[in-house]
């Protein structure tokens, strides 16, 4: 996550899809940013969005209100989003996430010590889980969560969510083989993801919760064509 995203469509999804999810969640929502520098890039200036509530106020008007007025300030920043106040007694992981691998560890062993088995962890890397071409402490790891981590998280956590951006692939097969990979992890847990053109969000949680997270998913599926769902 860079505080340069934040209001943008793509973000108006993601916390659309967690407030679905915390209103089927009995416990506490953790966010981890996974906070990066900002860059020069374009990212984050998608927000025509706002132009168009016949299409998306309805799938949230009070995201969509909050998030007009956030873009409107010009205070687009993970603090302004917590200040938000989007997810009742949620908290937050808010520092910069480094490269450096002993400083990755620290950060990680901070939000370890935070987690409980009543939160729902949610991760939100730049580009999402591992790839095979970015190991640990290599520039641009930051970008990444890593499946070690995904270990500790379901060990920790009731249930986790990871935001996902789509390489260059088909996109439902591509959803099911993470999903497949996370329960190859996780026995005795349930995956499911919703995804978009753009992105997808992939649950892994246990089995108490998988039927009230997976409606509450599916619930706001149903508000929106531009969501898909996918059950492991």
């Amino acid at each position: 996550m860079k505080d340069q995203y934040v209001g943008d469509v793509n973000d108006f999804w993601k916390y659309a899809i967690l407030r679905a999810l915390a209103g089927a969640w009995p416990g506490r929502v953790r966010v981890c940013w996974m906070l990066t520098a900002p860059d020069n890039r374009a990212d984050g200036r998608h927000v025509a969005y706002l132009d168009e509530p016949p299409r998306f106020r309805g799938v949230d008007p009070e995201l969509f209100d909050g998030l007009e007025q956030l873009i409107a300030s010009g205070q687009r920043s993970v603090h302004a989003v917590e200040s938000m106040k989007l997810w009742p007694d949620a908290r937050f992981h808010s520092s910069i996430l480094p490269d450096e691998l002993s400083a990755r560890s620290a950060y990680f062993e901070s939000l370890w010590e935070a987690t409980g088995s009543e939160d729902l962890l949610f991760f939100d890397p730049d580009n999402g889980v591992e790839v095979p071409s970015v190991p640990k402490r290599r520039r641009g790891s930051a970008r990444y969560v890593y499946w070690d981590e995904v270990d500790v998280a379901l060990e920790r956590a009731g249930a986790i969510c990871i935001y996902q951006h789509f390489p260059r692939v088909a996109r439902e097969p591509f959803v099911s083989s993470l999903l497949s990979r996370a329960l190859q992890r996780a026995p005795g847990h349930h995956a499911f993801a919703l995804f978009s053109t753009r992105v997808a969000y992939m649950v892994v949680c246990k089995d108490g919760h998988a039927r009230t997270l997976s409606a509450g998913a599916r619930g706001l599926v149903r508000r929106t064509r531009a969501l898909r769902f996918l059950m492991a």
